[in-house]
């Protein structure tokens, strides 16, 4: 067994033993809670309710009141805030768990505990197959202990951990998978333009829409992945469109996966597409990106500081491999714009900059590149190197702790309170009273 999955194996295991450890399933407010309620209900309205609008919920409010949350139309039906590209992803262990349940003695009410132990492995699971497809996919270009070093570092030392251990269940695990198999699947295409991974570029960038339509952003890879020249982008360009038909099979595909949505949205709206956001938005004039990177509230180099190498990595892409370098660099520009110009851009309670944690998938690139470069120094560089990613390693699931146990605040840090908490395992008294709370209400006006 190479090292690369002796990695997949480590971090396997330090999940599941978490999970095991926490057994978060047996409280029935952790697992299908805030933004997982919204992601989540489809699959008990559609296979177990029979009724999509939702207006079940309000026959039985004192059970539905923390496990449905809709809004409610003019039409007298209720619609969901989020797409449903979660419950696709769902779905699969909803239905074990649901046939399951009865059997084994539990209520098939969508919301025992079967259901509740299906979603959080479901993110385990979908997390390691991402894993799995980015092991893959960096073979064909990197020595396997190269590899390994990378895949430790963003599955142990990043906030993915979180997601799939303390936060189980939100998107971001998913997302990930759906973005690895979204390069690895594109890494193929561009050798091989069929038909049959033009089919499956369109299915996994549809489903990566119907999960959050900003993560859109992934096609940008499309026109640029292998480019490192204009002749060669304009090579791609004139695949794209001067023999179109691979270019229809993804668009087509991609807008077949995100049909479901519209009609969903027509049944319960009147409209085609509906915003079920209000006044949420984009501030696209003032993306706050050192807020973003360097902020005690939740910035992304503050708590994910593994990350800063995959950064430096996209330097070492554009020396050593322009093919990557150009993809990645024009991708995190654009996806960090698009994720710190939301309204709220500390993205709610939540560890460290949870929209980033998909993007991963495609920094493992720069950070493997980074690590590669590492190891062609002396053997003291590459000693010091090791013993960062441990100490950071080490850091991030010691943080994630904190996290679950409110000493890393969800959204109220500031330099205070994280230097004051740093490496403690338990509250100082008066850590409450040194919080910076967040006002929601200017951050919605542009004030943030």
């Amino acid at each position: 067994m190479g090292w690369d999955k002796i990695a997949l194996l480590i971090i396997l295991t330090g999940m599941i033993w978490t999970n095991l450890y926490y057994k978060f399933w047996t409280n029935p407010r952790r697992i299908i809670v805030h933004d997982v309620i919204l992601y989540y209900q489809y699959l008990p309205a559609t296979i177990i309710y029979k009724d999509i609008s939702m207006s079940f919920a309000e026959k039985n409010q004192e059970f539905f009141k923390d496990k449905i949350w809709a809004q409610k139309m003019q039409t007298g039906r209720s619609v969901g805030r989020m797409t449903m590209g979660l419950a696709v992803l769902y779905s699969p262990f909803f239905l074990i768990a649901h046939g399951l349940a009865g059997p084994l003695g539990y209520p098939p009410d969508g919301f025992s505990e079967p259901y509740l132990i299906a979603l959080i492995f479901s993110s385990v699971i979908y997390a390691m197959l991402g894993l799995f497809l980015l092991l893959k996919l960096l073979r064909k270009y990197f020595a396997r202990n190269v590899i390994a070093i990378s895949l430790l570092a963003i599955g142990l030392g990043t906030n993915l951990y979180c997601y799939t251990t303390i936060s189980a269940s939100m998107s971001h695990a998913y997302s990930f998978f759906l973005f690895a198999a979204f390069i690895y699947v594109l890494d193929s295409w561009i050798a091989k333009p069929s038909w049959g991974n033009s089919l499956l570029i369109g299915l996994i960038g549809g489903l990566i829409i119907l999960v959050r339509i900003s993560n859109g952003i992934i096609f940008i890879l499309l026109p640029l992945w292998h480019v490192d020249s204009v002749h060669a982008f304009k090579s791609r360009l004139k695949l794209l469109f001067y023999k179109p038909l691979n270019f229809i099979l993804i668009l087509f595909f991609a807008c077949l996966v995100f049909t479901p949505q519209i009609i969903y949205w027509k049944y319960v709206t009147g409209e085609y597409f509906y915003y079920s956001y209000g006044g949420e938005r984009f501030f696209f004039n003032d993306p706050v990106f050192l807020k973003g990177l360097f902020s005690y509230r939740k910035g992304w180099l503050v708590y994910t500081p593994v990350m800063a190498f995959a950064l430096i990595g996209i330097i070492v892409l554009f020396f050593r491999n322009r093919k990557f370098f150009w993809p990645v660099a024009v991708f995190t520009v654009l996806n960090l714009y698009i994720v710190w110009s939301w309204w709220c851009w500390w993205y709610g309670g939540s560890f460290g900059q949870r929209a980033l944690i998909e993007s991963y998938a495609v920094l493992s690139i720069p950070l493997t590149a980074f690590t590669k470069y590492i190891f062609e120094k002396k053997m003291i560089f590459r000693f010091f190197f090791f013993f960062i990613i441990a100490c950071l390693i080490s850091l991030n699931i010691f943080q994630t702790g904190q996290y679950r146990k409110g000493i890393i605040h969800w959204d109220a840090m500031n330099k205070k309170t994280y230097w004051d908490s740093y490496i403690r395992r338990n509250f100082r008294p008066g850590f409450d009273g040194m919080l910076d709370k967040p006002d929601y209400e200017a951050a919605l006006k542009g004030d943030r």
